[in-house]
């Protein structure tokens, strides 16, 4: 079946250096059978999340293709997608994008005419295609990394994320284990105060396309990292291919009688499935009565692992039941279907849940949340939230695959339609000093107590936002002129590489 991605790789032309806050799009990425919803990023290319199926196929090799959903229907009807291009010549592609906003794209009817002869880049393109102000996801991006990333869970990169936190510092939000910066011990909260000698607020375009790469090089650059020990130390680090782990934390913390489980989860890839199972059978084990979940960094993925997670938190008595109502646009309303919840055995069901979010929190992320809501109380800490109730399924060509928004879902109640963002029951910002999971850290901390007092703790929130001073936004792991050159872009306080 066609995989539906919603969220995390979604482009962004932004070679922008801190201070610019150029900003060309969101991601967003999540996956359902048959489709592929696509990050919350938009704007370059990057690959697109999904929340699919991981069984399913692209549309990569014809022009018509069937995907089949053994959980919803055993038979859906032919998509008569736009030809394969005449050849993978420039003039050809732009034909082959301008024929697929104009087909299955869900806004189809309200795409603007342009001369394609004026374009020599695919995206730039699609960016004047969409339709705004509810597109600034949909891209193109490289079809085989693409696949590596929510099939494998495998990025190219040096695995960091950066987060400008006042006028003269830049300081790494997280690091993905595994990764090439991790390796040199840099950890949440470390200070960056050079890329090969160059402050990072001062470099230029030019130098972050030089120093960390393009697309798929292979360089090498010299950090200079302030620790949280007040050790400066000049590390080496090349950028290649890691394996991606999206449960960073996953523990039990205890406040008063209860126990809360604490889950930092960053995308849904069809890897997560392992690492889902792995943290719900410890939470289950240790008899958790609470769940704060961590998707502050969460862009999106597949939402086939939207669907488990969700169901591994309401449990079996909601199995059967509308999870995410997908809708096509009016050539392709067959495909129309409810996405429902599944049996999970190590479900918690549980009567809340508390959702850490931002505005990197995007798609899947976005449907756990709204698809939650009709069975449990979901309580949202943070911030509002990127705003993509939309999703898009990669259709392939000459190597790259075509993720335009296909697909609008709402929850069982009919509630949908958030492109302004699911706003926050309780303001709360992001405090690098402490690790993901340090119950000192003040998202988490506002979520304990409203455990511990079933209230917001507001002065807690309005500290730490005025201590950040936030006023820009992240680039994701996928966000990034390839979709996949996360370090290299800067856009306002966050960078992805």
């Amino acid at each position: 079946m066609t995989f539906v991605q919603s969220s995390f790789l979604a482009p962004v032309h932004k070679k922008a250096r801190f201070g610019n806050w150029i900003r060309k799009g969101l991601r967003v990425s999540c996956c359902l059978s048959g489709l592929i919803l696509a990050g919350c990023v938009g704007g370059s290319s990057s690959s697109g999340g999904a929340a699919g199926d991981a069984s399913s196929t692209n549309d990569s090799n014809s022009s018509t293709s069937q995907p089949t959903d053994n959980t919803v229907q055993s038979a859906l009807p032919t998509r008569n997608y736009p030809l394969q291009p005449l050849s993978c010549d420039i003039s050809d592609m732009r034909q082959w994008v301008d024929a697929n906003m104009r087909d299955y794209y869900l806004f189809y009817d309200q795409v603007p005419v342009v001369s394609l002869e004026g374009y020599s880049d695919l995206q730039t393109l699609i960016d004047d295609l969409q339709v705004k102000p509810f597109d600034r996801f949909s891209y193109i991006t490289d079809a085989a990394a693409s696949s590596a990333f929510f099939d494998e869970g495998q990025l190219f990169g040096f695995g960091w994320r950066l987060l400008r936190t006042s006028q003269s510092d830049v300081r790494f939000a997280f690091v993905y284990p595994r990764s090439p910066v991790a390796e040199q011990n840099v950890q949440r909260g470390d200070f960056l105060l050079a890329i090969n000698g160059v402050n990072p607020l001062d470099m230029t375009a030019a130098q972050w396309d030089s120093f960390l790469g393009t697309g798929d090089d292979v360089v090498t650059v010299q950090l200079t990292v302030l620790d949280t020990t007040g050790e400066t130390r000049t590390v080496a680090v090349t950028k290649e291919t890691f394996p991606l782990d999206t449960v960073l934390d996953a523990s039990v913390l205890p406040v008063g009688s209860n126990k809360v489980g604490y889950l930092a989860f960053t995308s849904f890839l069809e890897t997560s499935n392992a690492e889902l199972d792995e943290a719900f059978d410890s939470f289950r084990e240790q008899q958790v009565t609470d769940l704060v979940l961590d998707m502050r960094y969460n862009g999106g993925g597949r939402i086939s692992v939207a669907n488990k997670l969700a169901s591994k938190i309401a449990g079996p008595s909601f199995a059967g039941d509308v999870f995410a109502e997908i809708s096509w646009n009016d050539k392709y309303s067959d495909f129309n279907e409810p996405f429902n919840m599944v049996v999970e055995d190590n479900a918690l069901s549980l009567s809340r849940v508390i959702v850490l979010s931002t505005d990197d929190t995007c798609s899947a992320s976005e449907m756990i949340i709204n698809g939650l809501k009709p069975f449990v109380e979901v309580v949202q800490i943070g911030g509002t939230t990127c705003g993509k109730p939309y999703g898009s399924a990669p259709h392939e060509a000459c190597g790259k695959a075509m993720n335009a928004l296909r697909i609008r879902f709402v929850n069982a109640n009919g509630v949908g339609d958030y492109f302004e963002g699911i706003p926050a029951n309780c303001a709360a910002g992001d405090n690098v000093d402490f690790a993901l999971g340090n119950p000192n850290e003040s998202m988490l901390q506002a979520a304990l107590d409203y455990v511990d007092t079933g209230s917001c703790q507001t002065s807690i929130a309005s500290t730490v936002t005025t201590q950040q001073n936030f006023t820009g936004r992240v680039l994701s792991q996928q966000e990034s002129n390839s979709r996949y050159k996360q370090d290299d872009l800067l856009n306002s306080e966050k960078i992805i590489h």
